[in-house]
């Protein structure tokens, strides 16, 4: 899903299912926000951070994309040696 499409969807459903008022000011952003989004850009659905890295490497590391896997390696490198580093 396009990420403008995303927005527009949550907007919706914040609206619809969810009863806020389209007038408040974040509402209002969100809706600005997504008039100038570009039309083609798409994140992808995975979020990255060091906790998530090593959830998804006890889970299923083994069906990641090796960009993926790439991403999860960097971020346990990364936390090993933070583990490591006696300052912390």
């Amino acid at each position: 899903m396009k990420d403008k499409d995303f927005l527009i969807w949550l907007c919706e459903r914040l609206e619809l299912i969810h009863k806020e008022n389209p007038n408040v000011d974040y509402m209002l952003k969100l809706k600005s926000i997504i008039c100038d989004y570009p039309e083609d850009k798409i994140t992808p659905n995975t979020y990255q951070n060091p906790v998530n890295a090593v959830l998804i490497f006890d889970a299923d590391y083994d069906k990641l994309s090796d960009d993926t896997k790439k991403i999860v390696d960097q971020q346990i490198k990364g936390l090993k040696e933070l583990a490591d580093d006696e300052t912390i």
